[in-house]
């Protein structure tokens, strides 16, 4: 009889007594105390206490209240704070309500340098948030400039040494050798002295005597040429000329002459 009551109170016991109910709880395990804005860094996190089913994660980084200055990482996309849950990274929570998920994440470039917090968000139709943690955010990293290569100069050929153009010696120009003057020979003057005696001379001379003075000029030779045949004519010229003369005075004065000639005899 006892023992019949002992069950009956135990089962009442296990029935009567409330289920147990764990605490929902999401905590972030692994994430750097500072980071440069823009420089991906990785956030993990646990999570228990939660539903089992599927769930939406991403994280938030901020100051003040304002937590919209992380970018969640999904593939090669950066999805920002409003972008809808369906495009955010999924995460299973199992039966025991507990799961682990790994984020990749940045700070955008809008986010202000210095002290900053940060927490995951959790989503399955409603928030489920983490504690947060404290994170530096340092300015972005200044892109270093690429040097311009300088250019390696090319070694230039020596440019060779102009030859000197002699400087053409001046020939002297012939002096034109003047064309000798043919000199013209003077007819040769005949000076025909004739003694005019006056009267009495002609009749005692009895005979005229005429003095031929001839003085001929030296004949002008060119040299080179043969010599010139004009003083020979000139002087065959001037004996004929005085032939003719003395022809002409014998018939003029020749009969005269003679009877004078005869008259002085007797």
């Amino acid at each position: 009889m006892i023992k019949l009551v002992l069950l009956l109170f135990t089962a009442l016991f296990f029935f009567l007594s409330p289920n147990k109910v764990f605490a929902e709880s999401i905590t972030v395990t692994l994430s750097p105390s500072s980071a440069q804005i823009g420089t991906e860094f990785t956030v993990q996190f646990d999570a228990e206490g939660l539903t089992p089913g599927n769930y939406y994660g991403k994280a938030r980084i901020g100051k003040d209240g304002t937590f919209n200055k992380a970018e969640t990482k999904k593939g090669d996309a950066w999805l920002g704070d409003t972008t809808g849950w369906p495009e955010f990274p999924t995460f299973e929570v199992d039966e025991s309500g507990a799961t682990t998920g790994t984020l990749i994440v940045r700070a955008k470039s809008t986010a202000e340098i210095g002290e900053n917090s940060l927490y995951v968000r959790l989503n399955n139709g409603s928030n489920h948030d983490s504690s947060t943690v404290a994170i530096n955010l340092e300015p972005p990293p200044q892109p270093t400039p690429t040097p311009t290569p300088t250019p390696t100069p090319t070694d230039t050929p020596d440019s060779p040494t102009p030859t000197k153009t002699p400087t053409p010696t001046k020939i002297p120009t012939p002096t034109k050798t003047p064309t000798p003057t043919k000199k013209s020979t003077p007819t040769p003057t005949k000076k025909l002295q004739e003694k005019e005696a006056s009267t009495d001379d002609l009749f005692l001379a009895g005979e005229t005597e005429i003095a031929l003075d001839k003085s001929p000029t030296p004949e002008g030779q060119v040299l080179g040429e043969k010599t010139s045949r004009q003083p020979f004519i000139f002087i065959g010229l001037g004996i004929i000329f005085l032939a003719v003369c003395g022809i002409f005075a014998y018939l003029q004065f020749g009969d005269k002459i003679f009877f004078r000639l005869r008259k002085k005899e007797e």
